[in-house]
């Protein structure tokens, strides 16, 4: 019996490589990865890390407080941390 890790692994990607599917030759089951914000995330930790965001945002509309807050945090940040933009962290 071959051991799977044996096998190379099969890279492709259908948008220049925002997300990468690989595959072990000679198999069928794909595995996907997405790229954001310089990190990969299988498709379980994407989705969870959506529902996240979205649970945070409706905490902000919800409590303008907190919205506020977020704000000012994400301007000090920008001051801090210039090579992250505002659209990654929203």
């Amino acid at each position: 019996m071959t051991n799977n890790f044996d096998k190379p692994w099969i890279m492709e990607t259908p948008d220049g490589g925002k997300t990468i599917s690989k595959r072990q030759f000679g198999e069928k089951e794909k595995f996907y990865l997405s790229n954001v914000n310089g990190k990969w995330y299988n498709y379980e930790e994407a989705l969870e890390a959506a529902r996240q965001r979205d649970r945070e945002a409706d905490l902000r509309a919800e409590h303008p407080t907190l919205a506020d807050a977020y704000k000012t945090y994400h301007e000090l940040l920008n001051v801090l941390e210039p090579d992250l933009t505002n659209n990654d962290r929203e």
